[in-house]
């Protein structure tokens, strides 16, 4: 029987180890392997989702403290969904695009909740794992 054991490590490489245990029921089939193990580099895209509603303010410190914490990887995305703001959320998310194609807007025309850019940003996440985060500044982005 295979037995295969995944981990992670810290490094976002994940170790197989496979092993094949003896059975008494196969005693000829089976043999006993210890300690076969391998490295599998996986690259991981990351998307970081954030709504926002009338954030202006804060979304340059907000886009200056990710990028710092995420640029040492090489496939992130920050999808920002604007929720209707009115006080320029939108033309300053614009604005950072247009530096880092690794910034996108999704803009409503008008305020549809966070449930609803949260299930948008989702729709148009690439990421394999998909981190949520609100445009306040409340929580560190680091």
């Amino acid at each position: 029987m295979v037995l295969p054991l995944i981990w992670f490590s810290d490094e976002w490489s994940i170790t197989l180890s496979f092993a094949i245990k003896e059975y008494p029921l196969y005693p000829s089939v089976f043999q006993y392997l210890s300690d076969l193990e391998f490295n599998v580099d996986l690259v991981f895209m990351i998307s970081i989702v954030i709504p926002l509603f009338n954030e202006k303010e804060s979304i340059l410190e907000l886009y200056s403290e990710i990028f710092n914490a995420i640029s040492s990887y090489n496939d992130w995305e920050i999808i920002f969904i604007d929720d209707g703001s009115s006080d320029g959320s939108a033309e300053k998310i614009i604005d950072i695009a247009s530096k880092d194609s690794k910034v996108k807007l999704i803009s409503f025309y008008r305020n549809f909740g966070k449930s609803a850019a949260l299930s948008e940003g989702f729709k148009n996440a690439n990421g394999d794992i998909i981190i949520t985060m609100d445009a306040d500044l409340q929580d560190d982005p680091a």
